[in-house]
C-alpha cells in the first residue's frame, strides 16, 4: 500500500503488480523539497557545529572515496545520504530530513541510476568536499551556493539519463 501511495508500484488486484516507470514531474517536486529543506537548514548546522562534526563528515567522505574506488555504489549511495543527514542532524531539523526522505522516492531512483554514470560519482564527491571545505570555514552562503548546485546535480545529468535509459522514465 505504501508502494502505491508512493507511486513505486501499479497493483492490478488478482493479477499484477509493476514497478513504476521514474515520475519527472515527481522529480522536479521531490527535488524541490530536499533543496529547500536542506538549504534552510544551513544556518542552524554552522551554529551547532564543531569539528567533531566536521571530522565525522570527513570521515563519510572518505568511505565515499572507498566506495567508488570498490564499485560499491550501494553502499556509496548510503553514505551520501549519511553525509546529509548530518547536516539535517547536526541543525536539529531531524522531521525535515525524515519529510524529505519519505517525499523523495522517485529522486532517489533517479539519484541511485545515475550512478552508473561514469565521472558522475566523482563530482558527487568533489562538491561533498566542498560543502565540508564551506562549513569548516563557516561560509553559510557558500554553504548554500554549493548545497543548491549539488542537488542541482540531477537537472545537470536528466538528459543524459533519459537518453540512456528511455524505458525507465514517464513525463508525469
Amino acid at each position: 500500500i505504501r508502494l502505491q501511495k508512493e507511486n513505486l508500484v501499479h497493483a492490478y488486484p488478482q493479477s499484477k503488480t509493476i514497478v513504476s516507470k521514474i515520475s519527472i514531474q515527481r522529480i522536479q517536486e521531490e527535488q524541490f523539497i530536499r533543496k529547500t529543506l536542506e538549504i534552510a537548514s544551513v544556518d542552524d548546522f554552522l551554529a551547532r557545529s564543531s569539528p567533531m562534526v566536521t571530522d565525522a563528515m570527513d570521515y563519510v567522505l572518505n568511505q565515499q572515496r572507498d566506495f567508488l574506488a570498490k564499485e560499491k555504489y550501494r553502499d556509496f549511495f548510503e553514505s551520501d545520504n549519511r553525509f546529509h543527514r548530518m547536516i539535517f542532524d547536526t541543525a536539529g531539523k531531524n522531521l525535515a530530513w525524515d519529510l524529505t526522505n519519505i517525499a523523495s522516492s522517485h529522486y532517489n531512483r533517479l539519484r541511485f541510476l545515475s550512478l552508473k554514470i561514469r565521472g558522475l560519482e566523482e563530482r558527487i564527491v568533489d562538491e561533498h568536499q566542498q560543502i565540508l571545505r564551506a562549513a569548516k570555514l563557516g561560509d553559510a552562503a557558500g554553504m548554500k551556493r554549493i548545497l543548491s548546485i549539488h542537488v542541482d546535480y540531477i537537472q545537470r545529468e536528466f538528459e543524459q539519463l533519459t537518453s540512456v535509459y528511455p524505458q525507465y522514465f514517464v513525463a508525469q
